[in-house]
């Protein structure tokens, strides 16, 4: 049996951890003037953003094994009303 709020606790910890290293990583390279400071602290951002979104596929993964259809419903929605708002986001 899955540990949903602790497996999501663990995705969400790890995510926010290695983005903000990758962050750092693009700071210290930031002030060493290196040319691939920029594209650094674009991907640190990405991982912050994105982990919370990850958080949530692996949410609906753990319901599924756990066959609670009715939350798995719920967090179903939730995906898709964070697809549409992320395809708004870049497409308008």
């Amino acid at each position: 049996m899955i540990e949903l709020n602790v497996t999501t606790g663990r995705v969400l910890r790890y995510g926010i951890t290695v983005g903000l290293v990758i962050l750092l990583i693009g700071m210290v390279a930031s002030a060493m003037s290196a040319d691939v400071s920029d594209s650094i602290l674009k991907a640190g951002i990405a991982v912050v953003i994105f982990t919370p979104l990850v958080s949530i596929f692996v949410s609906a993964l753990a319901l599924y094994l756990e066959k609670d259809m009715h939350w798995l419903g719920w967090v179903l929605l939730v995906i898709a009303i964070s697809m549409v708002g992320l395809y708004v986001s870049f497409n308008f």
